[in-house]
């Protein structure tokens, strides 16, 4: 077989099953549509997301156990700097002796991103292990 009917037997197959799924999909190839008012010159668009540090509204659960305590989980309320310092003022410690510490903290909306945590100071400077689960709702988010 020459190469020319080896190619159009592999290749147009494979383009013709693209469209066919762009078409199905709604693919197109405009562009998005300009935003309309003053914020938009000729030939510029700009993009209505935007980043956003926010802090939890409530906490819901923290483990109160002997073996597994959580100390100061409110200082999580609070608009701190987000920038990890040597002086902890007022911190919210989670003490693990067998048994893993936890909170449930509430952000009071749906979010859609990732979570920025600042460690201050461990047991010997070692690592720390920590698991960050998300859920739409307490159930979700308790769920294993």
């Amino acid at each position: 077989m020459n190469r020319r009917k080896c190619f159009s037997q592999f290749v147009f197959p494979i383009v013709t099953a693209l469209l066919i799924m762009g078409s199905i999909a709604g693919f197109s190839a405009e562009l998005p549509r300009p935003i309309a008012g003053d914020a938009m010159t000729s030939k510029t668009t700009f993009d209505p997301r935007v980043r956003q540090y926010i802090t939890p509204q409530r906490v819901v659960w923290f483990s109160n156990d002997e073996a597994a305590v959580v100390e100061n989980p409110e200082s999580l309320l609070e608009m701190r700097s987000g920038q990890v310092t040597l002086d902890a003022h007022d911190p919210c410690v989670l003490r693990t002796q067998g048994k893993p510490a936890g909170i449930l903290l509430d952000f009071g909306k749906e979010l859609q991103g990732g979570v920025q945590i600042m460690g201050w100071h461990s047991k010997g400077n070692k690592p720390v292990r920590l698991r960050v689960r998300f859920g739409e709702s307490v159930s979700e988010a308790m769920s294993d």
